[in-house]
């Protein structure tokens, strides 16, 4: 079975134009594209938006792809109400369950409330950044030094899911789980993660009952899925089992940002969804910041420079540490696509006519990589360029850069994701030299979350020693 996609006439009226953006292929399981980088080549070629129609034997879809502008901000903030997440993208994000992640509309308002009054105060700001420096200090160094005195390779990617996700785990329930004490062992939890987001990401590429007859047979992405779900289950049992030893009760702990309703389910999916927000997201980035930073060594001495005159834990006045992960998250965003149904018929500001049911989707990834958007050098890793003429962080309207989504909706994490980031990475940086395997490929995959496809293998060395 292969699916093609194919894009229509623009408004422009240019002719039919056969695209081919991916291939699915049950026959051929072992056979690989880039569907990120194409679809950036694509939107480069057509002006930043197409439509595409999703034929097969069994289904079509009406989908639009964009990377604009005008067209994002048009979608994610002036005409907001018109495109929820719908109740597809739920269908493919099950195993979240239903959180403020799934959530829309009225249901969506009443947990966003709930969640910024949580995670705006300040006293959970003093207690998370107390918690991510114990965890850099305590779980992290311990390893970084162990691995640098036996001149061991490490799985970089490896090493820092497993150090989000103690520090996610301890947010989201109080509990340590010392995932990095195994760090010669691949993480069962993150490893299920992975899995599902492979797994939802080929939902949103098959017909819906294509997927659907993959879950009842019981093949492919969606066996993993089972086999993931499973995995993450038992996990969190466990988590909450060592808790109930202590005397923990989970009702009296239902705070804010996991909703109003005390179940075992409800704190099920809203930690495993909290988790999944932190730990896959932030540990992806500080992958493939370390894999940037090797590569230009400039920029790993500007910042270690800058370390050194103020120190690793002034992380507000680390202006080109800070600038060198927003370059990151520019051409490597952890979330590489958005997507939104149009609940109602609308035009967009490109011209293109979106019909009612028309999954709408953002071509973060891409939009990273637009001549027309960051200029000639934009497949450049340059962090400069968010850096002002004074020394300052430019600020970039939130259209045109969605590593934290946009508008409404936009991440209420996204202060706590650049504390961890930065701490982690000063921290490395100003102790340690990282050197990334020669020839090693660094390669995404095909998923809704931008993980190494092999990881990062490197060598780490103390600089003090």
């Amino acid at each position: 079975m292969i699916i093609l996609f194919f894009a229509s006439k623009s408004c422009s009226g240019l002719p039919h134009k056969r695209i081919l953006l991916g291939l699915l292929s049950i026959l051929f399981p072992n056979l690989e594209v880039r569907l990120h980088d194409k679809m950036a080549e694509i939107l480069e070629q057509n002006k930043k938006t197409v439509h595409i129609h999703q034929y097969s034997w069994l289904t079509g879809a009406k989908i639009l792809v964009t990377s604009d502008p005008a067209n994002v901000r048009h979608v994610m903030s002036t005409n907001f109400a018109n495109y929820p997440k719908g109740l597809k993208w739920r269908e493919h994000m099950d195993v979240l369950g239903d959180t403020l992640f799934s959530a829309d509309l009225k249901e969506w308002e009443h947990e966003r409330k709930l969640a910024r009054c949580f995670l705006s105060h300040h006293k959970f700001h003093d207690a998370m950044t107390k918690i991510v420096w114990d965890r850099i200090q305590t779980g992290l160094v311990p390893v970084l030094q162990r691995v640098s005195e036996q001149a061991l390779v490490v799985d970089l990617q490896d090493l820092f899911q497993k150090h989000i996700l103690d520090i996610a785990w301890i947010m989201s329930i109080g509990y340590n789980p010392n995932s990095l004490s195994t760090e010669s062992q691949k993480d069962l939890f993150s490893l299920a993660l992975e899995d599902v987001c492979e797994a939802a990401f080929t939902r949103f590429l098959m017909p819906h009952s294509l997927w659907k007859l993959h879950r009842w047979l019981g093949i492919g992405k969606e066996k993993k899925l089972k086999h993931a779900w499973e995995t993450i289950d038992r996990v969190f049992a466990d988590c909450m089992s060592k808790k109930d030893e202590d005397g923990f009760n989970y009702q009296a702990f239902y705070h804010p940002p996991f909703g109003s309703t005390a179940t075992r389910k409800g704190l099920r999916d809203n930690v495993i969804s909290l988790i999944f927000a932190t730990q896959d997201t932030t540990s992806s980035v500080l992958t493939w910041f370390f894999y940037s930073v090797a590569k230009h060594p400039y920029a790993e001495a500007k910042i270690r420079d800058e370390i050194s005159e103020i120190s690793p834990q002034e992380l507000n006045k680390l202006v080109y540490l800070h600038a060198a992960l927003c370059e990151t998250l520019r051409l490597y965003p952890p979330g590489p696509v958005l997507s939104r149904t149009a609940a109602d018929a609308d035009t967009l500001p490109s011209g293109h006519r979106i019909e009612r049911d028309t999954n709408v989707v953002i071509a973060v990834h891409a939009m990273g990589r637009m001549r027309s958007v960051w200029g000639d050098d934009c497949h450049e890793f340059k962090p400069e360029r968010w850096i002002t003429e004074h020394g300052e962080i430019k600020r970039v309207p939130y259209y045109q850069f969605l590593a934290f989504s946009a508008g409404p909706r936009i991440c209420l994490g996204k202060e706590l994701a650049f504390t961890m980031m930065k701490a982690t990475a000063a921290t490395i940086i100003h102790n340690y030299e990282i050197r990334i395997l020669k020839d090693h490929p660094a390669e995404p995959k095909n998923s809704i979350v931008f993980h190494m496809k092999h990881g990062l293998m490197a060598r780490i060395n103390n600089r003090w020693t």
